[in-house]
């Protein structure tokens, strides 16, 4: 009860200086308006038992959202499109050192590179592939 009087008596306060450094004008209507429907939801509010700050808006929905679930599945999402985005890529730039378009495979293993599978053989072009990749030439198998 006393942080209630505490709270209204501050209310009460600013809304006065709010007041005097608004110039007389239409808007200064609907400030008042504006302040007093503020004023008397904090005198209503503990009346009919509604705390506002501490309200739980999900309480009788269930609907509650998992922050720690929300995160892992955002990296997850960026993980997965950061592999596909580094596919695509890396399929153009096998394709353009070949010189023809070349299917290739890019295998990952705990978020590296484990090995790229290009199905041509062109062993010559294996340290350019992999240069042009960042990886060692040893991840880049030829098959025909």
């Amino acid at each position: 009860m006393k942080i209630w009087i505490q709270s209204l008596t501050g209310f009460v306060f600013i809304c006065a200086v709010i007041e005097a450094l608004v110039p007389e004008a239409p808007s200064k209507r609907t400030l008042r308006m504006l302040l007093g429907v503020i004023m008397s939801i904090l005198i209503i509010g503990p009346l009919v038992n509604f705390d506002p700050v501490n309200a739980d808006i999900f309480e009788e929905t269930g609907e509650y959202i998992n922050y720690d679930d929300t995160a892992q599945k955002m990296q997850e999402l960026t993980e997965k499109q950061s592999r596909e985005l580094y596919e695509k890529s890396a399929k153009k730039m096998v394709s353009e050192i070949t010189g023809e378009d070349t299917e290739t495979e890019i295998i990952f293993s705990d978020g590296d590179i484990e090995k790229v599978v290009i199905h041509k053989n062109v062993p010559e072009k294996r340290a350019d592939i992999a240069a042009a990749l960042g990886i060692f030439p040893s991840k880049v198998q030829m098959t025909e």
